[in-house]
Parts: C-alpha cells; sequence; structure tokens
C-alpha cells in the first residue's frame, strides 16, 4: 500500500506513511488522488468493495491507511484467494 501512496504522492515522506495517518488531512491526498488509489488497488484487488470501506471513512477520523489495510486485509481472510496486502 505504501507504494501505491508514494507513486500518487512522491514528495511525501516515507516516514509519514503511517497506519495512523488520514488519506487526506495527514498525507494531502485530494479527491482526485483518492481516485487513483481506489484505482490502483481495484487493479490489484478487482473484488474489494472500496465503497463499504468509503463509508466507513467518511466519519471525521477514519480515512487512515490502516482502516484502509485492516479492511483489505479482512476481505482477505473472508477470501483465502485474494491477494494478501
Amino acid at each position: 500500500m505504501t507504494g501505491h501512496i508514494e507513486a500518487i504522492r512522491p514528495t511525501l515522506r516515507r516516514d509519514a506513511i503511517t497506519p495512523a495517518a488520514s488519506l487526506a488531512a495527514d498525507l494531502g491526498l485530494d479527491s482526485m488522488d483518492l481516485v487513483e488509489l481506489a484505482a490502483r488497488i481495484a487493479a490489484d484487488r478487482p473484488a474489494f468493495d472500496m465503497n463499504a470501506w468509503l463509508s466507513e471513512a467518511s466519519a471525521p477520523g477514519m480515512d487512515s491507511l490502516g482502516s484502509l489495510v485492516a479492511a483489505l486485509e479482512r476481505q482477505s481472510e473472508s477470501r483465502p484467494d485474494a491477494k494478501q496486502v
């Protein structure tokens, strides 16, 4: 996941990309960046329900990188054939 973030925002310091980092507030991803991130995730994980995560992430403080990774991991646990994060 860090690789996707770095590709979208190459000027970010690697140590800024932490599980607690908010995609918008801390990492500075705007709506176009989030669309690109969603496209990259969809390319890797076509079955991932990004809309379900976005519903969770719309609450203040819930748009963290960690919450996205956790959602991807939950799907992997429920679908053994899914790619790992």
